[in-house]
């Protein structure tokens, strides 16, 4: 059977709430609060004034400002890379690497990650330059990351439906969200691999799911909206790419990486629950997880009266400032 996650009575809400719940995690009313970033050309991001003060003081080896502010959208001073910063790819990555810099030096960003993303005008878009994954949010930068949902079937029959999806509980040390659960494994989208490598990695990293058994994972679409960190920080619009696994019922996830307190099956009814209601999963998972129901048949138009609603908060298009 499967395991029971306990859940607080009470939690489910009344249908049409979900959507009004996912269409409250869409941070695009901040937007009067930022200002444009501008690299290559195009618009890349979108940045607070504290970041804006950070980049304008920046400078490369020989004492040159790397970034200048010009009329960008309504009447906020967008901010761009000067001239001779924008000589190449190489230049302009160089330019990001100082401004990564000055976010630490400024404590807007604790540390440099050391893995470097991509900086492009929206997801998919040629890239522009790269910029270490923890500066990335700081600049608006699109951020792309995968998940993978390893379920149980509820029958022996190849198209049987999810009766249970693995979902993994956040260690208690994490700097952000400790605790809260997550799908059964989920990562950002480095430079340099493609999305199908990056959910591989991520899902043997994060649950042990081997090369072997990941090879029957199926992608299944894309959400995305503009989102921020619970203070209004960090404006940037983020893209979820999902792949559903189907595992055998006597498998398991294993915590590979200490990025994880503990596994657990939950049905599909204590999902939906939860998804309407509870407060345990990573906000933003309210979002990702509700599309699982949505595709797996568990949330219908005959059962949602905003289930069309629903639909339109799963993928909201990203601000342009500049």
């Amino acid at each position: 059977g499967l395991l029971a996650v306990g859940l607080a009575s009470g939690m489910a809400a009344a249908p049409g709430r979900l959507a009004d719940r996912v269409r409250a995690l869409d941070a695009s009313r901040l937007a009067p609060l930022y200002r444009g970033l501008s690299v290559g050309g195009a618009c890349v991001g979108q940045v607070s004034d504290a970041v804006a003060a950070a980049l304008l003081g920046c400078a490369d080896a020989s004492g040159a400002p790397l970034f200048e502010e010009f009329e960008g959208a309504g009447d906020r001073r967008a901010l761009r890379l000067r001239e001779h910063a924008e000589a190449s790819a190489e230049a302009r990555t160089a330019a990001m690497d100082a401004a990564a810099e000055a976010l630490v030096g400024a404590g807007i960003i604790p540390k440099r990650h050391g893995e470097l993303v991509s900086v492009g005008a929206g997801w998919g878009a040629p890239e522009l330059a790269k910029v270490d994954r923890n500066a990335a949010p700081a600049l608006g930068v699109v951020s792309a990351g995968v998940h993978v949902h390893c379920y149980v079937a509820g029958g022996p029959e190849p198209g049987a439906g999810p009766a249970g999806v693995w979902l993994a509980q956040r260690a208690a040390d994490k700097s952000h969200f400790p605790s809260c659960w997550d799908p059964t494994a989920a990562g950002g989208l480095p430079s340099g691999l493609t999305v199908r490598e990056n959910a591989a990695k991520e899902a043997a990293e994060e649950a042990g799911v081997s090369q072997e058994l990941f090879a029957g994972a199926v992608a299944t679409g894309a959400l995305s909206m503009m989102t921020a960190r619970p203070d209004g920080s960090f404006l940037k619009h983020s893209v979820y790419l999902n792949f559903d696994l189907r595992v055998p019922g006597d498998w398991a996830p294993t915590a590979a990486d200490g990025e994880v307190q503990q596994f657990a099956l939950w049905t599909m009814e204590e999902l939906e629950a939860e998804v309407r209601g509870g407060d345990r999963l990573r906000p933003a998972m309210v979002a990702v997880m509700a599309d699982f129901l949505v595709r797996h048949g568990a949330i219908t138009a005959d059962g949602d009266p905003a289930y069309v609603a629903l639909l339109c908060a799963l993928h909201r298009d990203r601000l342009e400032l500049c």
